[in-house]
């Protein structure tokens, strides 16, 4: 038979301050009344059934590292084209990037126009909880007002003056204006264009530590190569450098194995799956650029060299398997969601 609560109880639930001052009840002491006195014993099974299913115990994982290593290859190498196309069309207007007018190498304006969009594109990767839609949005939203002829030239000034104020008249939306942030970067890159493409080309097959592309000025083995100076990236790029380096790599406008160990980055999510896989040697909180180097030994680890870059696709497969629409993939790899966990 349910039980039912007396009703000056129910009538102290709907009026707390019916207890009086004099009885010093402290308010965990009302707090017990009210969540456990005026319960019936199903509502109690009830609290208690949804306390535990929304407390996750610890991780304790049903798969090694390994095991769970060798099933995202393998969902990849069976899914990689149809993944990639969706992934494409999140990231660039249409799916579709001037790949071509890098790799010709030359110094016209389409080809100046890809790589400025490619650095500011490495730039969004520094802004936190954004994802690949709102970067290609921006983008498209450049486009449609004919701002990258502006963006392209450093010396229109009067017109990067225009630009920002006919920017700054429109709304400014939370998302909106943090991307919008990011084109402060842009007049840097653009600013010193010929010599971040300098800079991009000599790491391919030369660069030993990510840190002297990030801070040139400074860097020893940089010094005498006729390099100009130039503002530091750690700031405006940071991991944003491994995104420009994978994706340099995946469309053929790299080629040499030496820069792969250099394409890997982690968003926050793929930090707690990875964690959840017994690797420990990042931050959980931020990534560094650096960072690359760590994930690189741990997919070799588990993977080989050969299969350790994805089909150099690199960290794609690890975003999208960690992405909200994947989590009956997740736990068909792991026997359970990692990230309700960790």
């Amino acid at each position: 038979m349910e039980e039912i609560p007396p009703e000056w109880l129910l009538e102290l639930k709907l009026r707390p301050g019916a207890f009086p001052a004099d009885w010093h009840w402290s308010n965990n002491d009302i707090a017990s009344l009210l969540q456990g006195r005026l319960l019936t014993n199903s509502d109690r099974t009830r609290a208690w059934e949804r306390e535990i299913r929304e407390t996750p115990e610890e991780y304790e994982p049903l798969v090694t590292p390994a095991e769970a290593m060798q099933k995202i290859h393998r969902w990849w190498e069976e899914n990689q084209q149809e993944e990639l196309a969706k992934y494409n069309t999140r990231l660039y207007p249409e799916g579709w990037f001037d790949w071509e007018a890098l790799r010709n190498d030359s110094d016209d304006q389409s080809s100046r126009l890809a790589l400025l969009k490619l650095l500011y594109l490495g730039s969004c990767q520094t802004i936190g909880r954004t994802q690949e839609e709102q970067h290609r949005a921006a983008i498209e939203h450049f486009e449609d007002k004919g701002w990258w002829d502006t963006f392209v030239n450093p010396d229109a000034a009067q017109q990067w003056l225009d630009v920002m104020d006919e920017y700054l008249n429109e709304s400014f939306d939370g998302d909106r204006y943090r991307i919008w942030l990011q084109i402060l970067p842009l007049y840097r890159f653009s600013r010193h264009l010929d010599t971040y493409r300098e800079l991009l080309d000599m790491s391919e097959a030369f660069l030993e530590d990510i840190g002297d592309l990030l801070r040139p000025a400074s860097s020893s083995r940089l010094s005498g190569t006729g390099i100009g100076v130039v503002p530091e990236l750690r700031a405006t790029l940071g991991t944003g450098v491994n995104f420009i380096f994978r994706e340099l790599v995946r469309n053929n406008v790299f080629t040499d194995a030496s820069i792969h160990r250099y394409c890997f980055s982690a968003p926050e999510r793929v930090r707690r799956l990875l964690l959840a896989m017994e690797f420990d040697e990042m931050d959980v909180k931020q990534s560094t650029a650096s960072d690359s180097l760590l994930l690189w030994t741990f997919f070799r680890e588990h993977l080989g060299e050969e299969n350790a870059t994805f089909n150099h696709c690199f960290d794609i497969p690890l975003r999208i398997l960690t992405s909200d629409g994947k989590r009956t993939l997740r736990i068909e790899i792991f026997g359970q969601d990692p990230l309700d966990y960790v």
